[in-house]
């Protein structure tokens, strides 16, 4: 009777370990997430255009867009070798 009472004591530790451990488990999932952020760089970041080189680009393009108008007319043309 002594051996089985062992045995049903040691069955009912497993049973309420096991029972503790799914109890806590939330807790210590949002713990060890918590732990991987902290010290990490979390934030949001920005990117800005500008403006002066948007309008430094379009002022290249119309030159060349020009130029090109311009070498058409007198017949210049491209090859391509």
């Amino acid at each position: 009777m002594l051996f089985r009472s062992g045995i049903t004591s040691e069955g009912l530790a497993a049973d309420k370990k096991q029972f503790e451990e799914q109890r806590d488990y939330p807790m210590k999932a949002a713990q060890y997430k918590l732990n991987l952020l902290s010290g990490m760089p979390v934030g949001s970041t920005t990117t800005s255009t500008d403006a002066g080189t948007l309008a430094n680009l379009q002022s290249q393009v119309a030159g060349l867009s020009a130029l090109y108008k311009t070498l058409s007319k007198l017949g210049v043309t491209t090859t391509n070798s």
